[in-house]
């Protein structure tokens, strides 16, 4: 089954809401994002500073929990469960396009160091939108 596939099969579970928000999140990944559905520090690296690892029994000498992170083809520390991203004031796709290609760059919405102020999991996602290269959109609900 395909990424895509598999993304198809989720989105099917999501249950019609009328009442939806938007956050935008940096990622190259959004598919891989929602299947996985917890978040890593940036880059994959460990608290330790090394990178993703190649096999889980690299992680026994660190602390924390550990899960093959397929973006990074390697094992990453768990940071926390969900997506990390930011809310928007944007009421309809066209707003939320808009304002998350404005984005203030200050925040570097990748490498947050946290969840954001509009964390979320893959069961609410109703619709995600490709602002720009690495960029994305999510309607909640």
């Amino acid at each position: 089954m395909t990424d895509l596939q598999k993304y198809t099969a989720l989105e099917n579970k999501i249950s019609n809401s009328t009442e939806t928000y938007f956050v935008v999140r940096d990622t190259d990944h959004p598919v891989e994002d929602l299947l996985r559905n917890w978040s890593s520090t940036m880059g994959g690296v460990n608290y330790q500073g090394d990178f993703a690892a190649d096999t889980l029994e690299e992680t026994e000498n660190y602390e924390g929990e550990y899960r093959y992170h397929p973006a990074h083809e390697g094992f990453c520390i768990v940071d926390y469960e969900g997506l990390g991203a930011f809310c928007l004031d944007a009421e309809n796709v066209k707003e939320a396009i808009i304002e998350a290609n404005e984005y203030s760059e200050r925040n570097n919405l990748a490498c947050c160091g946290g969840s954001g102020d509009g964390c979320f999991e893959s069961h609410e996602v109703v619709s995600f939108h490709e602002v720009r290269s690495g960029r994305y959109i999510f309607e909640l609900k």
